[in-house]
């Protein structure tokens, strides 16, 4: 068992105190990301509409969806994988999602909540997109059109 002088003295080595400091740095840069990713997302989402702007290239996708589970669906978009978000970098991906050029979201939302909530929700993965749609239907008989947004490429 550890005794307290154990412990004061893991707190004095400089390899902790380096690690630590490091952790703390990295918890303040997240922090300030996901500020920013929601004050985009929000704008997004409060705008309504999808962006008409030279710089986003925009892909038609579907009607061919499969279901993802629950209310998710799935759309291969191989050709976008190498902007999609990845085990290593999990909100890698600035696809947006419209139906019916009306903004979806947000992004880079967990899989579970896309399948159990929806509600518009989405995931730009690796090789596919996961989504939902505004109401939660079916997208190959709703009568809406999909398409997603990336910005130009740099």
């Amino acid at each position: 068992m550890n005794s307290p002088d154990d412990s004061v003295s893991f707190e004095r080595d400089p390899q902790f105190q380096a690690l630590k400091t490091r952790l703390q740095s990295l918890v303040q840069k997240v922090g300030q990301i996901e500020g920013e990713l929601q004050e985009v997302l929000t704008g997004l989402v409060l705008a309504g509409a999808c962006p008409e702007a030279k710089s986003v290239v925009r892909y038609p996708i579907g009607p061919a969806f499969t279901n993802g589970g629950g209310v998710s669906w799935m759309f291969e978009v191989q050709n976008l994988a190498n902007r999609a978000s990845t085990y290593a970098e999990p909100y890698k991906s600035s696809l947006i999602l419209c139906e019916d050029n009306k903004t979806l979201g947000p992004g880079n939302a967990l899989h579970s909540e896309i399948s159990n909530k929806g509600m518009g929700l989405y995931s730009h993965w690796m090789t596919y997109l996961l989504f939902s749609t505004s109401d939660n239907s079916d997208p190959n008989t709703n009568g809406r059109r999909y398409e997603v947004l990336l910005p130009e490429a740099e």
